[in-house]
This record gives structure tokens, C-alpha cells and sequence, in this order.
């Protein structure tokens, strides 16, 4: 969640701070709350160290003035799913 006047900032953000840290972005959602509120979620595919990578975003996310509320979940690929419910 953010301020109305910091959208177009954080939107940037999502879509370029994790290139290169093994984040990949593959798509953002923008849905809004009020006249001064917008949710932002954005998805993104993980190469390596799923934890060292949101590490970095989440920091980086989380020193913006104008992020109200920041959340993150991390989903299993259908291959570690599965792997997961065998073991």
C-alpha cells in the first residue's frame, strides 16, 4: 500500500529493483483503495536463494516514505510443491 502521489515511484521500484538480484518481475496488479490509498502487488519469479533476494527488496521497499503497508508471500513452484508434499 501507498500514497496516491507515490505510485508512480513505487511502481518503478517493483518493476526494476529486483533485476539483477534474482528477482524477475512477471507481473504487477494496481488496485485502488481510496482517493489517496493504492495496493500495489507485483510477482516475480526467483533464481537462486529465494530468502537473500526478498531480503534485499523487502529492505529496499521498506525505506520508502511512501509505502503505508508492505506484506510478501513466497509460493512454491509446482516442482518444489510437489517435492515438498513427497518428502
Amino acid at each position: 500500500m501507498c500514497g496516491r502521489g507515490d505510485e508512480t515511484h513505487i511502481r518503478a521500484l517493483l518493476l526494476q529493483s529486483p533485476a539483477g538480484g534474482g528477482l524477475a518481475p512477471t507481473g504487477l496488479r494496481v488496485r485502488r483503495e481510496d482517493d489517496d490509498t493504492t495496493g500495489l502487488q507485483t510477482v516475480v519469479a526467483v533464481t537462486g536463494d529465494p530468502a537473500r533476494a526478498l531480503e534485499q527488496l523487502i529492505a529496499r521497499m521498506s525505506l520508502e516514505p511512501g509505502i503505508r503497508d508492505l506484506h510478501w508471500h513466497l509460493d512454491a513452484t509446482p516442482a518444489e510443491a510437489e517435492r515438498q508434499a513427497v518428502t
